[in-house]
């Protein structure tokens, strides 16, 4: 007769355990595409294998464990580290340099009226002025800049190229949303505040140090020199501000319209390789019941 103490060291097929484990990461169903992110991984005793139940479904997807890569694996590790250091760095250094040539754009445009006024006071209307005519009638020149400038948002060139770069400008900061997931939203903004402050600061430097004040015994300045001199720090930082806060309104919103463009370009099964734009804030990723 069999032993029946075999029986009750043996264990069950259908015997499991709890290894009060959860799976971390996008792990989708092979049934049904469920994402199978945070369910509970069981050990099946009698063949000691570990699986996770599709809470969709039913289905039992075996976890196999990948590979090790051995002593390559920190060098790659390492590779790509400083990979994606570079390229964030270069993208931070493009924002900036979009930034810069926006405002400089915008403000370029916005400066054309009292370039204007400023030339029709010089003798002969001409484009360069002379140090010495600049020392009698500077007051008179700096009170007609500034006067022509009062309003630069009348003009339809400067009101075209804010609806041009306004959007671009909103786009970088959906974009940098997405870059920066591991940032908590409340943060975000703070990408905004840098990017046109150093932008700013880049303005700042072509105004003071190429664009000199008609000096005796300098070199002879021009009206476009003069004008970036006399009103541009002011109305290159309301560029900067209002550049900010349209950012910062790309910031707070773009992982939201991220979700939404992945949901509406991709099909339910590939949404789960884009989890980490609903793990960022917290959310649940939508389900898919196929």
């Amino acid at each position: 007769m069999p032993d029946s103490s075999d029986h009750s060291t043996t264990g069950s097929p259908e015997k499991t355990s709890d290894t009060k484990r959860r799976i971390d990461g996008v792990r989708p169903c092979l049934e049904c595409g469920h994402d199978l992110h945070g369910q509970p991984i069981e050990r099946a005793e009698a063949l000691g294998l570990f699986f996770a139940r599709c809470p969709e479904c039913g289905t039992a997807a075996p976890l196999v464990e990948q590979p090790v890569l051995g002593p390559w694996g920190r060098r790659v590790g390492t590779v790509l580290l400083m990979t994606l250091v570079l390229f964030i760095v270069t993208i931070a250094l493009i924002t900036v340099l979009i930034l810069f040539g926006t405002s400089m754009a915008i403000a370029d445009e916005s400066m054309a009226p009292a370039r204007a006024a400023a030339s029709s006071l010089l003798p002969n209307q001409t484009w360069s002025i002379d140090p010495v005519w600049w020392i009698e009638n500077q007051d008179t020149v700096t009170r007609a800049i500034k006067m022509t400038s009062h309003n630069p948002w009348n003009d339809t060139d400067v009101r075209g190229m804010a609806l041009v770069f306004g959007p671009l400008t909103a786009f970088l900061g959906v974009a940098w949303s997405g870059l920066l997931l591991s940032v908590p939203r409340r943060r975000l903004p703070w990408v905004a505040v840098i990017a046109n402050g150093l932008a700013f600061v880049m303005i700042l430097f072509f105004i003071f140090v190429l664009n000199p004040m008609p000096e005796i015994t300098g070199p002879r300045a021009n009206v476009s020199e003069v004008t970036y001199r006399v009103i541009g720090p002011g109305m290159t930082a309301r560029i900067c501000l209002a550049q900010m806060l349209i950012m910062t309104v790309g910031l707070l919103v773009g992982r939201s319209l991220l979700r939404r463009t992945a949901c509406f370009l991709l099909p339910p099964r590939s949404r789960t390789l884009l989890r980490v734009l609903w793990d960022a804030d917290g959310l649940k990723l939508p389900s898919y019941r196929g």
